[in-house]
């Protein structure tokens, strides 16, 4: 890993662990530096503001998570595609992360990245409505599955989730 990345990734993880005690709008600049162990000059060479600090965390987490499991639509087919999402998102470390941004009133930004999780760059331009739609509709059973204390199993979300999808993306079920 090169030292701006590493630079990167300390200064995210110490902004949510920063989160973990205190408000948002509670945590300075200096805050997050110190805990990190970093300048104040290298917040602003890599972080426009907060907001972009966490969303760093949040693409970099779900990276790791794609390569971690290879996950891949085409591949797996939807069926287990979306089991191995809320098999991920269920987790324990992806639930005390994301309860975090939900008690900080920073669930926009888990929004966003489901947005480019669900958004690939080669699709044909009248599909990307399908994929926004997708990306909301999981996002929200995700919602209602984290208040409801993630009692379903993610295969019972899964199926849910197969109910709204378009019959062309049905593909290699597992039932």
């Amino acid at each position: 890993m090169d030292k701006k990345t590493f630079t990167k990734n300390c200064l995210a993880t110490a902004f949510i662990e920063l989160l973990e005690e205190k408000e948002y709008n509670e945590i300075s600049i200096q805050n997050i530096v110190d805990k990190a162990g970093f300048s104040r000059m290298a917040y602003y060479r890599n972080f426009k503001d907060k907001d972009d600090i966490i969303q760093h965390f949040l693409a970099t987490y779900t990276e790791n998570f794609i390569k971690e499991s290879k996950i891949d639509f085409l591949t797996l087919g939807a069926e287990r595609f979306f089991i191995l999402i809320f098999e991920h998102l269920g987790n324990e470390k992806t639930r005390h992360i994301y309860e975090i941004l939900q008690k900080r009133g920073l669930l926009y930004l888990l929004y966003r990245q489901f947005l480019m999780f669900f958004n690939p760059t080669d699709i044909d331009e009248k599909r990307i409505y399908d994929h926004r739609f997708i990306a909301g509709g999981v996002f929200g059973v995700y919602l209602r599955w984290m208040h409801r204390g993630y009692k379903e199993t993610p295969k019972e979300l899964t199926q849910i989730v197969m109910r709204f999808l378009p019959n062309e993306m049905k593909v290699n079920r597992l039932d």
